[in-house]
């Protein structure tokens, strides 16, 4: 009979092990299976947390920002689409505004081919903004254009209220020769339309005939950095904030 009740106890405490075993495995795995629910939620609705995180700041209470805190938003790259109606210019005064810029590239050699040749693929406008600042924001024209019988391709973003290109990235099938005059020309292109001074810090050629030119601007205690690079089939830019 002793035996029995050593045995019965015995029996309740690996139960009982046993079930708090079960019911700790379900707890630490109930936080994973509402996070795969919500995940499952936002991949049929991709635009729904984007927007709703986003305070709409868009004209009577966002700051006014200068082209360094333009540039510097785009360095964080925090960005979403945003209506058309939104956007102070319409697509088709981006556009125009776009071949103007393309023309002045083309007639500097910093583009091949003849800029009437370029082919607008994309452009719609998206909101940058400073997750740490809310009222920090501005919109951009996010824009991709080709000439496809050239192999040619160039995307860009453009501030909707000045028409000035603040990201660029540019190839082209055809090579062409590089030169350290022609990223040198090109950083003047990019920082002069801006209207933002800028101190070379270093500019340099790779083994595979792509130059690199590095530069800082500054504006308080804030610093951007953009990296321009150059090669036989194009050149693009980056922006570090």
């Amino acid at each position: 009979m002793e035996r029995q009740v050593l045995t019965m106890r015995k029996f309740r405490y690996v139960f009982a092990g046993c079930l708090t075993a079960v019911l700790i495995l379900f707890i630490s795995a109930l936080p994973f299976g509402i996070s795969a629910m919500m995940d499952r939620t936002n991949q049929n609705n991709p635009h729904l947390h984007d927007m709703d995180a986003i305070p709409l700041y868009l004209h009577a209470d966002a700051t006014v920002l200068s082209p360094f805190q333009k540039l510097r938003l785009v360095g964080l790259g925090t960005g979403s689409g945003v209506a058309e109606t939104e956007a102070t210019h319409t697509p088709e005064e981006i556009e125009q505004f776009v071949m103007e810029e393309l023309k002045r590239y083309a007639d500097a050699g910093l583009l091949t081919g003849n800029a009437n040749s370029f082919v607008m693929i994309t452009c719609a406008p998206e909101l940058y903004y400073n997750f740490n600042n809310e009222q920090q924001q501005n919109i951009f024209w996010s824009v991709e254009l080709g000439v496809p019988a050239q192999g040619q391709s160039l995307r860009l973003l453009m501030d909707d209220h000045s028409g000035c290109i603040y990201w660029v990235d540019s190839y082209c099938s055809e090579e062409a020769i590089v030169t350290k005059a022609k990223v040198e020309l090109l950083a003047a292109f990019f920082f002069g339309a801006l209207g933002i001074d800028y101190v070379v810090e270093d500019c340099f050629q790779m083994e595979d005939t792509t130059w690199y030119l590095s530069a800082v601007c500054s504006e308080g205690y804030q610093e951007v950095r953009v990296e321009l690079s150059y090669s036989e089939n194009g050149f693009s830019c980056t922006i570090n904030s």
